[in-house]
């Protein structure tokens, strides 16, 4: 199923593109029901320990005031006033064991629920690129087949448990989920839904993604481009702020 998915998404060559990238994004969505907002985002990413992500969203005031997180990733929290909506953006680095946070110009190390969930989320970004999954330190188990999906879980020392599904007559991705604690503790379950495939120079890869935690935050993100990045640009893009620990 793996080898097929990979020559579903373009095959190896087109694959390793995605290990060192660029993409631009169009986010929505709503707010643990409270709250919509919409925006842009702009990730890099290099496998297996780099990645920046900056944002910027306007939060949709509902008739009262909440603190609240927003997006996939916590970026902080905001009062969202009475008086109108709220625009933020903020920008999240990690490097290695080094891991940060941009908010009002000012760099600040990131807070460790919020550093394990990027982590996560970029680990999973790994997994749902396929060419990991073939590796040695990685042990894959079929939960089921039926006909329609093919479910994998993807194990791997350290790492939280990726559950992918596979179309299996198109090989696409069409489902991953994970499960991690939050700041009290509890579980969360992640889940990310792909659909309406489209060819970005050579890769076919989901345009939409729908990402839903069990906490009731809904996101949707429109891929408008996926662009490689020369791994020599790495030192720069993703250069560590002065005064964060590495």
């Amino acid at each position: 199923m793996i080898e097929k998915a990979i020559a579903a998404f373009g095959g190896r060559e087109v694959l390793n593109r995605l290990s060192s990238a660029k993409v631009t994004l169009a986010v929505s969505g709503n707010l643990n029901a409270d709250y919509t907002f919409s925006g842009q985002s702009t990730v890099f990413q290099q496998f297996p320990d780099k990645l920046k992500v900056t944002q910027t969203v306007t939060v949709h005031k509902d008739d009262f005031n909440k603190s609240v997180g927003f997006l996939g990733v916590l970026l902080g929290t905001l009062s969202v006033n009475t008086g109108g909506d709220t625009v933020m953006s903020a920008t999240l680095g990690i490097n290695g064991r080094a891991a940060w946070e941009v908010r009002d110009n000012t760099a600040r190390q990131m807070a460790k629920v919020t550093e394990a969930e990027v982590r996560d989320i970029l680990y999973l970004n790994q997994c749902t690129q396929l060419l990991m999954l073939l590796g040695d330190d990685v042990q894959l188990e079929k939960v089921f087949a039926n006909g329609v999906t093919t479910s994998i879980t993807v194990h791997k020392a350290g790492k939280p448990d990726i559950t992918l599904n596979f179309d299996q007559r198109s090989g696409f991705l069409v489902r991953s989920s994970f499960v991690e604690k939050d700041k009290d503790g509890k579980n969360v379950t992640f889940t990310n839904e792909y659909g309406n495939y489209q060819n970005f120079d050579g890769l076919n890869f989901a345009k939409t993604v729908k990402i839903t935690k069990s906490n009731g935050t809904v996101e949707t993100d429109i891929i408008e481009s996926i662009v490689p990045m020369a791994p020599a640009n790495a030192p720069a893009t993703f250069r560590v702020p002065a005064g964060i620990s590495q």
